[in-house]
């Protein structure tokens, strides 16, 4: 990995000339991704289901039934606006937003933005110390 130092004399001088003038490019930096968003691909559902198939020995089938009754359990009572805890992993919550008013930013138009409920996801303790 060339350090950030490195790529800002490697870069700067390319990006000066072709400017015509001093530039200070503060985007052009190897270490301005964070370790922990750099990830592998993200789980699927199958892959989910193959993974509860063998932790709990089970068949795939009966293993997807167990991974779609938690789904659904989990959606119907959020949309019953009750809040789904499960200790050590998380909660599930619904938030609502109020209606409110906004602008069009391309006309300036004032414009009517309806109020929405959308799912929030707060980890739990055991789920912040798992992942560290």
């Amino acid at each position: 990995m060339v350090d950030a130092v490195k790529i800002r004399f490697i870069v700067r001088p390319q990006i000066e000339q072709a400017l015509g003038g001093s530039v200070f490019c503060k985007t052009v930096r190897a270490h301005s991704t964070p370790e922990r968003h750099i990830m592998e691909k993200p789980l699927n559902k199958q892959e989910l289901i193959a993974a509860v198939a063998d932790a709990a020995d089970l068949p795939k089938a009966k293993a997807s039934e167990v991974v779609d009754a938690v789904f659904g359990t989990i959606e119907k009572t959020l949309a019953k606006k009750q809040e789904v805890r499960l200790v050590g992993f998380g909660s599930f919550v619904t938030a609502t937003r109020k209606a409110a008013k906004g602008r069009n930013p391309r006309t300036g138009e004032e414009i009517d933005i309806p109020a929405s409920t959308s799912v929030r996801f707060k980890p739990g303790k055991g789920l912040k110390d798992a992942v560290g």
